[in-house]
Order: structure tokens, then C-alpha cells, then sequence
């Protein structure tokens, strides 16, 4: 029988096609078979299927059924479970040494990527052959795992479903895999080896050829559709509104003209992650109200439990109740971390885990005897084990039960007996927080619940571990990569909390999507691999290449978007969690495409609603207002000193242009983020560190002063040599994750200097970070009402005309683009530095992401082909380029000087700036 491929756009029969076959083999008294890709697909299905066929079908999660045809068909080894994975990893790490893992250590965040390669890679057929350097290491880790799974009698899944797929067991009726983005390469090959033995096999995928909204699915598609393919015709049979119909069916594939702005499809442009969920919660009420049910609406994040609580508050604010309708990291619910926490304390002793369990619901100790222990240990700087633990139960004498009980749980190996007691454990735990007999009721009561059930779900798997000889410190690691399924869903009468993975397979009449920022709404990383030393031994494990980020965002948007019938609501901010601004997600921008001309001007569309953070932004707006009017009035000592201010930074007044709101927030609120990460400000700095470094060494090492491409590998050893002991200077990193990041801010900078090696050949660099009017001797470059002083990146020459070069670490706006967004530093530069009597003929920005160039140049002093992406200038216009830069530099210190801090956003700033939220123009 043929494996046949139904293929067509989202909402055109798919699920009808495929139900009906299955309905018309029940009818014919075969035994058909409904793979699908989640739980709550399946219990969704099998509600459906019982009104008319309540028993001959068989409806399973695609894994699930594999797992239950291996427990009959297989070789007789057992399917490892995620305590088990974590365990032997631990110990395939110990055994393998190497120095990334010496130095990483064997951290949960370590063994869950390298439990994740293992995992990936089980299913291939064969390796390329083991990496060198930091990818052999791990590739050494993957194989001690693996004889460790043989020595136990375990095996992963993908390599016991690949096996399955050589021999499939008989199938008595067309199988169907239904609702998949993707298939893994076992699901793949099982369907394939189910169809060369006769069954009947169907594959349904949201595909359309040459539809951008669709391209993920295309590779997959290709390779089944060798058999027969069914092409649905592109007819919407569930969208009622024929805005929607028109924005999905050219999504990411713009008509020629424009479409009108629409009704049913809302831009909504909020201040920060509060101010959405606010609005997310405000345009849930607006559905309810003009009759929509509740159950009909849908809010709908890639993640939404970091967001959780705030929905729920915003919502019930407004007098409504939700589902959470998505998994949840078993880690993040109360219960089980105040059990980790108890467990851990045990195990290793530690004061931070005993507090953290008492000071939680799930301790005999009330918060004033909590502190009152705290306060004394560190009064005695106490950190003795038996010491805290004494104390501890002198002072609340029913915490004892508790702390034996977890204490005998770390003494012992895991074995049914174990899971008994930790689940006498947990159980006490709830007694603590819920006493009597009363059932789990509430938001509180169901987190318990589902926290209950997860850790109660990883000691039975970690106890069925036999010969693993797993520990605590095991269910631990399991517990902090778990996630735990929702409570309960789809109740009548509830707004749904859904993630976007579980969104695909339902159909609501409102569907509101928030997070569509640059993080929160674009692609995973975590399902990929990156360019560092994990990527290079998933490469060499034969991990099967996935779509790109693109593609699969285009493809989870399109998902998300097609499940309205009525109204969709997209919603993004403009403020990070630490302060710092952050942009719109590529699908959130490129859904604007639909009804905006290909040459229109850059900037927010007059439909895109940025009103809706207004009332949610009113005390920010009121705080930063009040600051405002202080500072402008001259109270307090922070105005002291500004109307005598003749000093500045280019970059200073380039900020103030660009709105003196946001140069009210940089100055004087300068917010700052917690922990220290390597994030893309730290990747910034070291790369700067190591440009800087690298060239001053290079006249020494290799006789010439800038990089060439004879001089390149020299170049590239210092780079290498430079960028170590930056990176040394920094926090070790966290785990294998983090240091992966760190190779990638070195492939930039690798890449980039390959560049350098053809940037303008004729020149030189002169001068590195070359600083005016910072020293004590180094007075500011006078300008008449205005001095400036700062450090220019770079400064290059041929010994005639000089060029100044400012490294960005995001990419460059055209030339065009400068003076609407109030750019001024390059301006700036070249001003001060020709008045210190440098020719400079020229000025660009240099992306050290995209390698882009950028600025403005003498026509006469360079080529066009040397600075590509940078505007020629006669003489005459290149002054004016000047002047003007100074003027406004001048009006921008004026404007300082008398306290000028009503927000006065340059061209498309509120979008990206920290404070929109929090002042009139940003928020209105």
C-alpha cells in the first residue's frame, strides 16, 4: 500500500481527509491507528471518535505507541527514562575526564545537554568519525554513556523505535500520523517500514509549495511524498472573518498591493512583559463581553509560565477565571522545589536549602520562627550540617519527622521501597500546606497537584531503574529538567492559557498572542544546536540537521495565527526585563508586510495600537514624570549641576536626541540587571577587548600594522590568545550551554577579522581607542558653547586621509536613516578629530554581526567599492553633513542644560526604547 502524504494549508480538511478514512476502515472492520503528537491531541481525538466509534480504534501519542509495541516486540532491553539518562550521564562524565569537563564540572545544566546529544543521536545509523579538541571530549562522554546503557539492559527510544522500524509488529488497518510539524527520523522510518509491508499509511502536513509560512515542513514532504500526495485545495473551512482569511493566506508572502488595514487583525505595541499581559487580559474581557465564551478565548505564549500568575491576576482583576493549558518545569512549582530543596539539604548540608524549605508552605515552622533561626545562624556564621539541623528542631519541634525522613531517603539507594517513603515525603509536604481532609482546591491547590503527581512520576521511573543503582542526587537532576503535564484544561467557561506547541491543534474564535519580541518570540535555541563544540559533536554523532530558526518561526507563527476564527490579537513591548530595550520578534514585523507597501517608509503604521499599555503604564508614567518635572525644575542635587554643564559625549547627546526621556533613564536611573551572564553586552565588550589587543600586538608579531591576508593567521593566534584571557577574567561559565556562547562571540570575531584582511588595503590603523579630552591633560575639543570628549574604536590611514571606524555589535542603519534616528557619534568624531588636525575624509559604522558598513566618505578619498554601504559626499555636502551634526549637538546640550525632558522621541524610538512604557508619547 502506498504511504500518502495530505498536504494543504492550515484549515482546509486535513483533519477531515484523515478522520474520514479512519471512520470508513472502522465501518469496513479494520483495526486503524491515529498517531498524534500530545496527550491532549489524543484526548481531544478519542472524545471525538466515541460519539460514533467508541471501541476498534486505536489513538496514542506517536512515542507512546512505539514504547508499548517495543514493551511486546523488542529485544528485551528496557527503554531508559529520564532519571536513569541523567544518572548514567553523570557517570559516563566522571569516567571520561577531559578538560571542558573538568572544568564545567558535572552540573545539572552539563548533563542535561549532554543527556539531550545522547538522546538525539541514538537514532542515527552511523558517525562521521570522532571530532577533535572540545567536541572529541564530548563525543567520548556520548559512547561511555551508551556501553553504560549496555551494561544496564537499557536502551534509548530512537534507537529502539529505529530497530522496530526494520521489523514493524502487524498492523490490521491504516495508520495515520496526524497533526505533526515534524517527524523524528525513527517516526519517520517506522511509517516508511509499516508501508513497505502492506499497511496503508497516512501523513498529513501543513505544506503549501513555494508558501515562505510552510518551508520547515518542505524537506519532510519531499521525502515522503515519493509514494502519493494528496494537495488539498486552499479553501479556509474555519475562518470566518475574511480579514483572517486574507492575512494567513499571504503571511511572510506579501501581495503586490498592500491589503487594507484590517479590523479582525490588532498590532499591539505594549511597554513591557506587565503592560502586555495587561492588555493581553484587557482585550480577553473585550471578546467576552460582545458575547464570545469564555472558553473561546485563547492567550497564547511560546512559554507561558513565566507569566503565569500575572495572567491569572490580570485576569481575574477583570472578573475572569483561565486554564493553564501547557507543561511546566517540575522545578518551578512550589511543592516539588520545596522537596528538592528538604532532599538536597540531606544530601549536601547546606543552610540556603533547610531556609528555602522552611521559610516555604511546606514547613511545620511559621515565618517569624523561619527568621529567627536564619538571624542566629548568621549571627554565629553557622554552617555545621547536625549544628542546623539541631537548632532547627529545638526550635520547631515537628520538623523533625521531616528531616529523618529526608535524611533516610539520602542514605539509601532508589528501589521501590524508596519511592514509597519519598511519596510519604511529598504527602507530608501537602499535609503542611493544606492540613485536614479538605481537597487541593484553587490556583495554589492545583500547582500542588501537578507538583505532586510530577515528583511522585519520577521516583516510580527512577525505582524501575533496576541495576541503574540511581541515588537521590539523581531524582534531583531529574526533577530539575522534568516538566510536569497541566492540571486541567478546557474547562466551559475559562479563558485558555495555552502554549503555541499546544495551540496548533485547537480552534478558538479570539486567539491573543503575546511575547512576540526578539527573545520570546522568535525560534528556540534550545532545540538546535549552535556552532561551538556541542554542535560539532552533534555533527559528528549524525544528529539530523532541523529547518532553520527562520523557517520554524515562520511555521510556529503561521500555526498559532490560522487558529483564530474571529479576531487575532498580536502583541509585543518594547522593554526588557532588565531594563534594556528590546525589539519586536522577525514574524511579528514581517506579519506587518501584509498591509504595508514594499517602499514605504520605515517606522509604526498608523493601525499598529499603541494605546492599549496606557492605563497599565500609568504609575511608571506618573514616577518617571514626577522625576522629570524635579529635574527640570531644579530641585534636588541631581539638576544641581546641569545648567553649568559644557561637557559632553557624543554618545550622550546622540541619546538625548533620540528622545530625553530615554536619556533621563541611561543618566539618572541606569538601571542594572541582577546576575552577571555572557550576554550580548559582555560579547560586545570582549570582542572590543580583543580587536583592540590584537592589533596593537600585530606590528610586532608579524611587521605590519593591520591585518592582511598574509598577516591573517598571525592575527588570528593573537585574537585567539587575546580572547582567552578576556574570557578568563570572566565568571566561569555556568554549563556547556553558556560556554557555547562564548565559541560563537569567537566565530564572530574570527569572521570578522577575515574581513579586515580586504577592509580598504591601502590603510592602517593609526589609532586604537583613541581617546580626547578623557585625561587629566587632555582638554576637550572646544566648539565654542559646546566641548566634547570620548574614544573613538578605530582610527585609519593611509598617511593622506584618514577614516574613522566605530564597531557596532548589532548591525548598521543606511546612511539615509542618521539623521531621522538622531545618529550623530560618527559626525562628532570626525569634527573633533579634524579639529586636533587629522584629515579625516570619512567616518563608518562596522557590524562585527552581519560585517555590514555604513557612513559617509569624501568622493574624492576613497572608492566605492571600498566602503560599500557608506554615501559618497562631494565636499560641499560633507560639511554640511557636519554642520548639521553640530548644531544639533549643540541644541541637544542646550536642551540638557536647561532641563528640556519632555519626551520628544526621534523616528521609530519608543519601539525600541527601555522607558515607552513609562512616558506620554511612548505609551499613547
Amino acid at each position: 500500500m502506498p504511504l500518502l502524504v495530505i498536504t494543504g494549508a492550515a484549515n482546509t480538511g486535513k483533519t477531515g481527509f484523515v478522520y474520514a478514512r479512519i471512520r470508513e476502515a472502522l465501518d469496513g472492520g479494520a483495526r486503524p491507528v491515529l498517531l498524534l503528537p500530545s496527550a491532549a491531541d489524543v484526548e481531544r481525538a478519542r472524545r471525538e471518535f466515541a460519539a460514533t466509534h467508541p471501541v476498534g480504534l486505536t489513538v496514542a501519542r506517536f512515542d507512546a505507541y512505539l514504547a508499548n509495541r517495543w514493551r511486546t516486540r523488542g529485544d528485551g532491553r528496557r527503554l531508559v527514562q529520564p532519571p536513569q539518562r541523567h544518572a548514567l550521564m553523570s557517570s559516563a562524565i566522571r569516567e571520561a575526564g577531559g578538560e571542558v569537563l573538568r572544568e564545567v564540572g558535572e552540573d545539572a545544566g552539563t548533563v542535561h545537554v549532554l543527556a539531550r546529544l545522547a538522546k538525539d543521536s541514538a537514532a542515527t545509523a552511523g558517525a562521521a568519525g570522532r571530532p577533535s579538541g572540545e567536541a572529541g571530549e564530548l563525543y567520548d562522554v556520548v559512547g561511555s554513556y551508551r556501553e553504560l546503557l549496555g551494561r544496564h539492559g537499557l536502551v534509548e527510544p530512537g534507537e529502539a523505535f529505529s530497530l522496530l522500524s526494520a521489523d514493524p509488529p502487524a498492523c490490521h488497518g491504516p495508520v495515520a500520523a496526524h497533526r505533526f510539524t515534524d517527524l523524528a527520523p525513527h517516526q519517520e522510518a517506522y511509517l516508511r517500514g509499516l508501508s513497505e509491508r502492506g499497511v496503508e499509511v497516512l501523513v498529513s502536513l501543513t505544506w503549501v509549495e513555494g508558501f515562505p509560512a510552510t518551508a520547515a515542513t518542505g524537506a519532510l514532504v519531499r521525502r515522503l511524498s515519493g509514494d502519493g500526495t494528496v494537495v488539498l485545495p486552499r479553501e479556509d473551512r474555519h475562518t470566518r472573518s475574511e480579514d483572517l482569511r486574507a492575512f494567513t493566506a499571504h503571511l511572510f508572502a506579501p501581495p503586490a498591493q498592500p491589503l487594507p488595514p484590517p479590523s479582525d487583525v490588532v498590532f499591539g505595541v505594549c511597554g513591557d512583559a506587565e503592560d502586555e499581559v495587561e492588555r493581553a487580559a484587557e482585550e480577553a474581557a473585550r471578546a467576552i463581553s460582545s458575547g464570545v465564551p469564555a472558553e473561546e478565548v485563547a492567550l497564547v505564549y511560546r512559554d507561558p509560565w513565566p507569566l503565569a500568575r500575572g495572567l491569572r491576576r490580570a485576569l481575574a482583576d477583570r472578573g475572569l477565571s483561565c486554564d493553564l493549558d501547557f507543561d511546566v518545569p517540575l522545578r518551578a512549582l512550589p511543592l516539588s522545589r520545596a522537596a528538592a530543596h528538604l532532599l538536597r539539604f540531606a544530601l549536601t548540608g547546606a543552610r540556603s536549602d533547610l531556609l528555602s524549605w522552611l521559610r516555604s508552605p511546606y514547613s511545620p515552622a511559621s515565618a517569624e520562627e523561619a527568621a529567627a533561626l536564619e538571624a542566629g545562624w548568621r549571627r554565629q556564621r553557622e554552617e555545621r550540617t547536625e549544628v542546623l539541623a539541631a537548632s532547627a528542631v529545638r526550635a520547631v519541634p515537628a520538623a523533625r519527622g521531616p528531616l529523618l525522613a529526608a535524611g533516610e531517603l539520602a542514605r539509601r539507594r532508589v528501589d521501590a521501597e524508596w519511592a514509597t517513603a519519598w511519596a510519604g515525603l511529598v504527602h507530608g509536604l501537602l499535609e503542611a500546606a493544606h492540613p485536614g481532609d479538605a481537597p487541593l482546591l484553587g490556583e495554589w491547590g492545583e500547582e500542588d497537584a501537578q507538583g505532586a503527581a510530577g515528583s511522585l512520576s519520577i521516583a516510580a521511573d527512577a525505582a524501575d531503574a533496576r541495576g541503574a543503582d540511581l541515588g537521590a542526587s539523581d531524582v534531583l537532576v531529574a526533577i530539575e529538567t522534568a516538566r510536569a503535564e497541566p492540571a486541567r484544561a478546557e474547562r466551559p467557561g475559562r479563558v485558555q492559557v495555552v502554549s503555541a506547541l499546544r495551540a496548533r491543534s485547537r480552534r478558538f474564535a479570539v486567539v491573543i498572542v503575546g511575547g512576540l519580541t526578539a527573545d520570546g518570540g522568535s525560534a528556540r535555541s534550545d532545540d538546535t544546536y549552535r556552532a561551538g563544540a556541542v554542535g560539532a559533536a552533534a555533527r559528528a554523532l549524525g544528529v539530523p540537521e532541523r529547518a532553520g530558526a527562520e523557517e520554524r518561526e515562520r511555521a510556529e507563527f503561521y500555526a498559532v495565527a490560522t487558529r483564530a476564527r474571529e479576531r487575532l490579537v498580536l502583541l509585543t513591548h518594547t522593554l526588557g526585563e532588565g531594563g534594556e530595550p528590546c525589539a519586536a520578534s522577525a514574524a511579528w514585523t514581517e506579519a506587518l508586510e501584509v498591509y504595508r507597501a514594499q517602499d514605504a517608509e520605515e517606522g509604526t503604521p498608523a493601525f499598529v495600537d499603541v494605546a492599549g499599555a496606557a492605563a497599565a503604564a500609568a504609575g511608571a508614567r506618573r514616577r518617571m514624570r514626577g522625576l522629570a518635572e524635579r529635574m527640570a525644575e531644579g530641585s534636588g542635587e541631581a539638576v544641581a549641576g546641569l545648567s553649568e554643564r559644557d561637557v559632553f559625549s557624543p554618545g550622550e547627546l546622540e541619546t538625548y536626541l533620540s528622545c530625553p526621556v530615554r536619556w533621563l533613564r541611561d543618566r539618572w536611573l541606569r538601571p542594572r540587571k541582577a546576575d552577571a551572564r555572557f550576554d550580548a553586552l559582555e560579547s560586545g565588550r570582549l570582542v572590543h577587548d580583543v580587536l583592540r589587543e590584537t592589533l596593537r600586538a600585530l606590528p610586532a608579531e608579524a611587521g605590519v600594522a593591520r591585518v592582511t591576508p598574509e598577516s591573517l593567521p598571525v592575527a588570528l593566534r593573537l585574537a585567539r590568545q587575546a580572547f582567552e584571557a578576556g574570557a578568563s577574567a570572566l565568571p566561569e561559565p555556568r554549563d556547556i550551554d553558556e560556554r557555547d556562547r562564548l565559541e560563537t562571540a569567537w566565530d564572530r570575531l574570527e569572521a570578522f577579522l577575515g574581513r579586515d584582511a580586504a577592509f580598504v588595503p591601502r590603510l592602517q590603523p593609526v589609532g586604537l581607542e583613541l581617546g580626547f579630552g578623557l585625561a587629566p591633560d587632555d582638554d576637550p575639543v572646544d566648539l565654542g558653547d559646546l566641548k566634547l570628549r570620548g574614544r573613538v574604536d578605530r582610527i585609519d590611514s593611509d598617511g593622506g586621509v584618514s577614516l574613522v571606524v566605530d564597531y557596532k555589535t548589532g548591525d548598521v542603519p543606511p546612511p539615509r536613516d542618521f539623521g531621522r534616528r538622531g545618529l550623530l557619534q560618527l559626525q562628532l568624531y570626525t569634527v573633533a578629530l579634524r579639529t586636533r588636525g587629522m584629515p579625516v575624509a570619512g567616518a563608518v559604522y562596522r557590524s562585527l554581526r552581519s560585517g555590514r558598513t555604513s557612513g559617509f566618505y569624501l568622493r574624492d578619498a576613497f572608492r566605492a567599492e571600498e566602503l560599500p554601504g557608506a554615501q559618497a559626499l562631494d565636499a560641499a555636502a560633507f560639511e554640511e553633513v557636519l554642520d548639521d551634526a553640530v548644531r544639533r549637538a549643540r541644541d541637544a546640550a542646550e536642551g540638557i542644560r536647561q532641563g528640556r525632558l519632555a519626551p520628544d522621541p526621534a523616528h521609530d524610538a519608543c519601539r525600541y526604547c527601555a522607558v515607552s512604557h513609562a512616558c506620554e508619547r511612548g505609551a499613547a
